[in-house]
């Protein structure tokens, strides 16, 4: 239908009551952008009543303006928008918002989400706040097609297992071929645009230029490696010892067979006189924190347990390894950049001695990143970088050698590179920071 179905439909609405006419007219500016009723549907409907009214417009207006638009959709014949207009949900979200603006959002989240038709995050997507036109395009498809799925029946929010069937429809419609020469699909414009912003928002020139040198390699998706066993052999280690339950001794540690057993099986000791305690093998308190972060394992008394994510992961080697990708950066974001310099960097070729510092460091001091005793230094990039080798190790990402004088390097030297199974992780860690969500700061 036209501008001119809602322009009629606006002049029916001033006929019976000319008040409620220009509600209805501004409403009407909402809805349709000026455009057609193309543009109205359930998703977007409900954001105007339940969100965009309520934060744009004076609230002793909010009431008069939800009648005027169930007055407008119900001359459009959008009688089941009209209805959600006037329901109980958009009197009480409506409440709501009168009394502060974290009760207003908190239950629009719900109520949106409870539809049916807000697009789910899946293994293939996970949608932000801020969005560039081809993930507005994509969203508005999913929740096109998420209102289609409801009003055929084969997706009915609230019953059993209809979250796992929204996810399907979901991805299905992300990867369904786009009807353009390139064979483009939703997600693929997507992963593209996220990309391009990734670069783009690096703000160091030298920066800009390692993203953008490795963001073809990021467009699609990187597969596990052929020596997958060799990064996850740590991990699978622990939760096969956990999986019964591990025994603690009463500090918490691991118990000392089981320390013995994993710096001879994973070769983390090179001094004469075996460990005495957990404490003095850095790699098996990094492996447990890692595991702990990741949900594998939870303390159950005086004993180390794998939950029901460890020992799902535990059965399916490449979604272990998956899980392992997204540690390389560790927890906070100052880590995670430095992770990303680390990984960039050895892409392009081995390192000798302090390149990886001097390589790093220059783009994080431009940052200008801070701790509480002022800027960051170049000792605390190497220091950085030194934490991140640690876990990097243990996953066998990389190889070192010392070189000797028949060697091809400079007697002396110390060299680094990414082993296969390491450029391999290291693109996943990277592609996940590419085309992670964006949100914005008041998310």
């Amino acid at each position: 239908m036209t501008r001119e179905t809602v322009a009629a439909a606006i002049e029916r609405v001033k006929a019976r009551d000319p008040e409620l006419g220009g509600d209805a007219e501004l409403a009407a500016q909402w809805l349709t952008t000026g455009e057609g009723t193309e543009t109205i549907y359930q998703a977007a409907v409900q954001r105007f009543l339940w969100w965009t009214l309520p934060r744009k417009f004076p609230a002793p207006t909010w009431r008069r303006l939800v009648t005027a638009a169930a007055a407008l959709l119900d001359q459009l014949e959008f009688s089941r928008y009209a209805d959600l207009a006037r329901s109980q949900t958009t009197s009480d979200i409506l409440d709501a918002w009168d009394k502060g603006e974290d009760h207003g959002r908190k239950l629009f989240l719900a109520a949106h989400a409870v539809s049916g038709v807000d697009p789910p995050d899946t293994e293939l997507v996970q949608w932000g706040s801020v969005m560039g036109i081809d993930e507005a395009t994509a969203q508005e498809a999913v929740e096109r097609a998420l209102e289609t799925a409801i009003a055929t029946g084969e997706l009915n929010p609230g019953t059993r297992g209809w979250k796992q069937i929204a996810e399907r429809v979901c991805d299905r419609t992300l990867i369904r071929p786009l009807h353009d020469p390139g064979s483009q699909t939703l997600l693929t414009r997507l992963v593209t645009e996220r990309t391009e912003w990734w670069i783009d928002a690096a703000r160091v020139a030298a920066h800009r230029r390692m993203r953008d040198h490795v963001s073809r390699r990021l467009l699609t998706p990187i597969p596990a490696p052929a020596d997958v066993e060799t990064v996850i052999a740590p991990m699978r280690w622990l939760l096969d010892h956990t999986a019964a339950g591990a025994t603690l001794t009463q500090s918490g540690y691991l118990a000392r067979p089981l320390v013995l057993e994993s710096v001879e099986r994973f070769a983390w000791w090179d001094w004469d006189k075996p460990p005495r305690s957990e404490v003095d093998v850095p790699q098996l308190g990094k492996l447990r924190d890692v595991a702990a972060n990741l949900r594998l394992t939870r303390r159950k008394g005086r004993q180390l347990v794998a939950t029901t994510k460890g020992m799902r992961l535990l059965a399916d080697p490449e979604a272990l390894w998956y899980a392992l990708s997204t540690t390389l950066g560790g927890r906070d974001e100052f880590g995670q950049m430095i992770a990303e310099l680390v990984g960039l960097r050895l892409l392009d070729a081995a390192v000798i001695d302090d390149e990886l510092t001097t390589a790093v460091a220059p783009i994080i001091l431009a940052q200008r990143w801070r701790t509480s005793a002022g800027p960051i230094t170049e000792r605390d990039v190497g220091w950085a970088i030194s934490l991140r080798k640690l876990w990097w190790r243990v996953l066998c990402l990389i190889r070192e050698e010392h070189h000797h004088s028949d060697d091809t390097q400079p007697s002396g030297h110390h060299s680094i590179e990414l082993s296969q199974s390491g450029v391999a992780t290291v693109l996943a860690y990277l592609r996940q920071r590419a085309i992670a969500p964006r949100h914005d700061v008041f998310d």
